[in-house]
């Protein structure tokens, strides 16, 4: 999946970022991304394409991990976390 931000380097294209989904589960979907992760982002999306992870890189472990999923509080309200790899959390609400 490639993603692009609207606010680049003053490139008026903007930012392309590439990652791998996996649906784990209902509630959790992981991505990987390159090893240098969300800072790094490319001009065009064919060189965003050429970074993304490969197979051997994601079983390997030399791709950067988030894990995104959904917590329930109760039947009406849920809060999205992201999880990265290095055991930081950040929940939107």
């Amino acid at each position: 999946m490639v993603l692009r931000d609207g606010i680049g380097d003053g490139d008026e294209e903007g930012c392309f970022r590439c990652f791998r989904l996996v649906l784990r589960s209902p509630n959790v979907v992981q991505a990987h991304t390159a090893a240098s992760g969300l800072a790094r982002c490319f001009s065009s999306e064919e060189r965003a394409v050429a970074e993304c992870p490969t197979d051997a890189q994601v079983r390997d472990g030399a791709a950067e991990e988030i894990m995104l999923y959904r917590e329930y509080s109760d039947i009406k309200n849920f809060d999205f976390a992201v999880s990265y790899g290095n055991g930081k959390k950040v929940l939107f609400c």
